[in-house]
């Protein structure tokens, strides 16, 4: 353990390696991004993606970390890499000069995050990271309004639709009613009244000469407030990459794998139907999604698990469900122990799919684990497993599992470039 991070260790002892070995991005590297950016490279994280288009300005200099009469006019991603370097030279820095929108976002994906901290004050921008977020599963979190507020001690976590006294939530409460998105968005605000500025018009005409419209009203700052949501959104993040090994370990003890049977019956057509509702492909389920009626399903699942009675469109496989201690269904999975045609280029021996209620807790990663174990017992080595070259979250799962990238495809039944990876057996 690097001895810099000595009393760090202390708290986290052996998960500290673990929790910084995970990628985070910040969005804005402001009054709030730039000490988030900060709190996280003095806490070890081992790469940070810090995104920002803007220069110093000589404005930022009375709460932006990065901004100092040594620093004006140089690129905020510029300034603040270089303190990142002299605080943790290990850290991998990735930065990104531009403005993010609906076409950068596809540079971000390319990093792979394990985190995303919404530190911008644009408010399509903040948006776009909620819609982004949540198509992807990646976690994160969003800074609310910190201008015009001067009580640091009023920031609080909360989730956006219990924010109040604050203009920027507001806008975004009804851009999400308007999309129906019904997750619960994690944020960073401050339940203080905003201040009013008390300007004569002759003030107000002098500190707005040469603005453009979208700056105006003028903003009121202090380097108090903000620093505080920097800090707040680094810390629910740091807690959250720790909460999720945890969660990993707690949640490898408690999943019982079974083979599905009648009794299964009324959970398995509900998970159909949460994925159907969803608009989700129903991996690792067989033709479950095309079949109507349970009982056909199950005939045809348990004719496949011997090869002498297999049907022509199925394949010789094995089906799972796996079944937490309050025999909840969290997720089901197809071994594939044979490879058709299509399968050996697109799908790979396992195909799995967790329920949505039960995603981003470590479900699947344990999930993923006890189905390559199986796979390795039936005589399967290499394993050979596939994903939507979009979904960034199966990647990285099957990345964690020993998976190895050997080639993209693209399948023209989906319209979609497939990734293809390798396990290999290593005992």
């Amino acid at each position: 353990m690097n001895n810099q991070f000595q009393r760090l260790s202390i708290m986290y002892q052996d998960d500290l390696i673990k929790i910084q070995n995970n990628c985070v991005v910040i969005v804005g590297i402001g009054g709030v991004g730039s000490y988030a950016a900060e709190t996280l490279a003095r806490c070890g994280i081992n790469k940070l993606v810090i995104i920002d288009k803007d220069v110093v300005d000589e404005t930022n200099i009375n709460r932006q970390l990065i901004a100092l009469h040594s620093t004006i006019n140089q690129a905020k991603v510029d300034v603040m890499a270089k303190r990142i370097y002299d605080i943790n030279p290990d850290c991998q820095v990735i930065k990104m000069k531009l403005f993010l929108n609906e076409e950068t976002f596809s540079l971000v994906l390319k990093e792979h995050p394990d985190f995303i901290i919404d530190a911008c004050d644009t408010i399509e921008t903040k948006f776009l990271i909620i819609n982004k977020c949540l198509e992807n599963n990646i976690p994160f979190i969003c800074s609310m309004g910190a201008a015009n507020k001067i009580r640091a001690d009023l920031v609080t976590l909360s989730t956006l639709s219990k924010t109040y006294n604050d203009p920027i939530a507001k806008v975004l409460r009804n851009k999400v009613k308007k999309a129906h998105i019904n997750q619960n968005i994690p944020v960073v605000f401050s339940a203080e009244l905003p201040f009013k500025p008390q300007l004569n018009s002759n003030e107000q005409l002098e500190l707005t000469k040469g603005k453009r419209r979208k700056e105006l009203p003028l903003l009121s700052s202090n380097a108090f407030v903000p620093s505080t949501f920097g800090i707040v959104a680094a810390n629910y993040c740091f807690n959250y990459l720790s909460t999720n090994i945890n969660h990993q370990k707690h949640y490898q003890k408690q999943l019982n794998i079974i083979i599905p049977s009648m009794v299964h019956k009324e959970m398995v057509m509900y998970y159909k139907e949460q994925f159907i509702k969803n608009n989700d492909l129903l991996n690792g389920c067989g033709y479950l999604d095309e079949i109507s009626t349970y009982e056909e399903w199950l005939s045809d699942t348990y004719s496949a698990m011997n090869e002498a009675t297999v049907k022509p469109e199925w394949v010789h496989s094995l089906q799972y469900l796996a079944l937490d201690n309050d025999n909840n269904l969290i997720g089901m999975a197809q071994l594939r122990l044979v490879l058709n045609d299509f399968l050996s280029k697109y799908g790979g021996h396992i195909g799995l799919s967790i329920a949505p209620k039960y995603r981003l807790q470590g479900y699947a990663l344990t999930f993923l684990k006890e189905m390559i174990a199986i796979a390795f017992a039936s005589g399967i080595d290499p394993i050979m497993i596939t994903c939507d070259i979009n979904n960034i979250a199966s990647k990285k799962l099957i990345q964690k599992c020993g998976g190895i990238l050997q080639d993209v495809v693209y399948c023209q039944l989906y319209d979609v470039n497939i990734e293809i990876f390798l396990i290999k057996k290593t005992f």
